[in-house]
């Protein structure tokens, strides 16, 4: 029985990361990462301002959150695809 919790865990914890992702996704509308990280100054200069209301600092705040995911996700699948030339020409995978 506790193995079957386990398990549920897992799969619903994988279900969150996906729609994390897909959120991030859908924040970005297809951003490239320099945009994003455009988009996380300005949302950073609203906050910061004394006079805006707690529900939209919350509101960029979320925002935020899913623009950082998406860019990391960007960053991490840039990563994976680096690879480091030797000098005899050979191709050997960041790490």
């Amino acid at each position: 029985m506790e193995d079957n919790l386990n398990l549920n865990e897992s799969a619903a914890a994988c279900g969150e990361d996906a729609a994390i992702r897909q959120g991030a996704e859908e924040a970005a509308g297809g951003l490239s990462v320099e945009e994003a990280l455009n988009q996380l100054e300005e949302l950073l200069r609203q906050m910061e301002d004394e006079g805006a209301s707690l529900e939209k600092s919350f509101e960029n705040y979320e925002k935020g959150i899913r623009l950082i995911r998406y860019c990391n996700d960007k960053i991490d699948q840039v990563e994976k695809k680096v690879q480091i030339m030797s000098a005899d020409g050979s191709t050997n995978d960041f790490q």
